[in-house]
């Protein structure tokens, strides 16, 4: 397991020292495990700004694994919780995803692929040495692995188009509210479609927010059919958000027919980005399967 970064600025390996402390300190985890970071440098500079004319700042936003051993009882989504309001007085972002280690241990035993790539590739940034993550058993083959990933985009992606062509139908109809719920659950099964093929992580979560946030560790893509930088683009993506709870439990729900319209739109958007982000992974996938001897008749019409 890594223990250092190749590339982490001085800057934001002490940034992220502070934030594995305030963890460490708050949740008391076994383990803590870094497996991506994104910084986005910005320069402002404006004649009509007396105090420094010229500014320069990082924002930074890490991917982080905790890993629990039972010694705190918060429910996971209260820890994540807690996790990310430590972040912003450091002014940094995180994106976390919380296991204990007896699941770990046994997603490894059984080939996780999101746990065995964190195994040799992510890096131990925080240890409290009172267990062992285990070894992973041999990887399974490059086909075996191409196979998985066809199989959960197909199940995946599959319902997310169900939901969406019925969501179609629901407007059609002046359905809106059952239109906008299954319009988050199309959006939903796109990002677990995506995150299953490009990191094997298996998630549950129905929070659009962070579903995005999630995938942002290998694509913005997703991220720019919604772009939360207007008051209005955040309302837009948490109105579709709350869909999941607000169309079955809240009571006079009602949905605006442009509002509607405009997330069907963009929930197809997402759809056809999404499905030239696993296109894109299926070629990369190709390009790097191993040449073994003897060759087949498949080979052959490769």
């Amino acid at each position: 397991m890594q223990t250092t970064f190749d590339n982490l600025s001085p800057h934001l390996v002490t940034l992220l020292a502070d934030l594995t402390q305030k963890i460490a300190k708050t949740i008391q985890p076994e383990k803590i495990l870094c497996y991506g970071y994104r910084t986005f440098p910005q320069n402002d500079w404006s004649c009509f700004t007396e105090d420094s004319p010229n500014q320069e700042t990082i924002k930074a936003t890490f991917d982080l694994l905790v890993i629990t051993n039972g010694k705190n009882d918060l429910p996971d989504h209260e820890m994540l919780q807690k996790i990310n309001h430590l972040a912003e007085p450091l002014d940094c972002e995180v994106t976390a995803i919380v296991q204990s280690l007896d699941s770990v241990n046994d997603l490894i035993a059984k080939n996780s692929r999101f746990l065995t790539t964190l195994y040799h590739k992510a890096v131990l940034v925080y240890n409290a040495g009172n267990g062992d993550i285990i070894d992973p058993p041999t990887a399974i083959s490059h086909e075996e692995t191409t196979r998985k990933i066809e199989a959960a985009w197909n199940n995946c992606y599959q319902t997310a188009e169900r939901f969406f062509k019925t969501a179609c139908f629901c407007l059609d109809n002046d359905w809106n509210e059952k239109a906008l719920f299954d319009l988050h659950q199309a959006t939903q099964h796109t990002c677990m479609a995506l995150l299953r093929v490009y990191t094997g992580y298996r998630s549950t979560t129905h929070n659009l927010f962070r579903l995005l946030a999630l995938i942002e560790n290998f694509s913005f893509v997703p991220s720019s059919v919604f772009p939360c930088i207007t008051a209005e683009e955040i309302a837009l993506l948490n109105q579709l958000n709350k869909a999941y709870s607000d169309a079955r439990y809240k009571e006079n729900y009602t949905v605006p027919t442009e509002t509607a319209i405009l997330l069907k739109k963009r929930v197809q958007e997402l759809l056809l980005l999404a499905q030239e982000l696993y296109d894109k992974k299926i070629t990369a996938l190709q390009s790097t399967k191993p040449t073994t001897f003897p060759l087949t008749e498949t080979d052959a019409t490769v």
